[in-house]
């Protein structure tokens, strides 16, 4: 369903404008935060459906800001970053961001992760104590135990 909140928080002003056209266009209700400290003061006046996080951001990672929305309101965080390797997309992931995407990403990849964020949302109920904590997205499943006959 469209509408929902979808905060987008990068230190790149092209990026952020580039990514609030278009998911706005989709009908999406964008903000944007271009530090962690306008991040956290959009975040305290409300809460995203879904956050489209930096990890290199002016005052710091936006991993520091998966505490906040993973653990404590079960929000799906989706890391963006040109310095990508295997290690920070691991480290993400057991963060427990749900994507990962590395810059430069088609808008068309932006918008297959945004909905799979909204379609496989943490739930405390379903998942108990691991919720928000690093659980791979459905993709590494399929890849990781392939069927053997």
């Amino acid at each position: 369903m469209l509408g929902e909140r979808i905060l987008v928080v990068d230190d790149d002003d092209l990026i952020r404008s580039i990514l609030a056209q278009r998911l706005g266009d989709l009908g999406y209700q964008v903000s944007t935060a271009e530090t962690l400290a306008e991040a956290r003061i959009s975040i305290a006046a409300a809460t995203p459906d879904v956050a489209l996080l930096d990890i290199k951001l002016p005052d710091g990672e936006g991993t520091e800001l998966l505490e906040t929305l993973v653990g404590g309101a079960d929000v799906p965080c989706i890391m963006m970053t040109a310095h990508g390797t295997v290690e920070s997309a691991v480290g993400a992931l057991k963060q427990g961001a749900s994507h990962y995407l590395e810059k430069p990403f088609s808008l068309d990849r932006v918008e297959a992760t945004l909905r799979s964020a909204l379609d496989e949302p943490v739930s405390r109920e379903r998942f108990g104590p691991c919720a928000g904590k690093a659980l791979p997205p459905a993709w590494w499943w399929a890849r990781a135990r392939p069927c053997r006959r």
